[in-house]
């Protein structure tokens, strides 16, 4: 090897060192930061088989979380119509207790697990008009 080599190989050498300090100081910095935040959600298992994490703050009264169905859940999606014309279910996942305006407050709480169901058809009981629709919002 000629002595330009060997000069070659040791500023190389220098240069490979302080990348890899470098590499060890962006390591250190990306391991204080916090990966995760502690944020209380609503575990809702949609219509369409998908399930979000939707914040609790935003899920505290039922016109929220409805307004969350609308503008994230079912945004763009099949089942929107539905949604705004509260044509749709709430339950527990685990029981199947339906949950609406008048007793969501009473269930709405950290980590609760819940199930959206659209309506697609639906009965108001014996005698009813199977060509009407039972919802009074509804149009069809």
């Amino acid at each position: 090897c000629s002595k330009e080599m060997l000069e070659a190989i040791g500023r190389n050498t220098l240069i490979l060192l302080h990348i890899t300090n470098q590499m060890k100081r962006v390591v250190r910095v990306i391991d204080a930061i916090p990966l995760h935040v502690d944020v209380d959600i609503v575990r809702l298992d949609d219509a369409l088989g998908d399930t979000w994490g939707l914040p609790l703050q935003a899920c505290r009264s039922w016109a929220s979380f409805c307004n969350m169905l609308q503008h994230v859940v079912f945004a763009g999606r099949p089942g929107l119509h539905r949604v705004t014309t509260g044509q749709f279910a709430i339950t527990l996942a685990m029981s199947g207790v339906r949950i609406d305006q008048y007793n969501w407050e009473t269930f709405i709480k950290s980590d609760i697990h819940i199930q959206a169901m659209v309506v697609s058809r639906a009965s108001t009981g014996k005698g009813s008009d199977p060509n009407t629709c039972p919802f009074s919002r509804c149009a069809g």
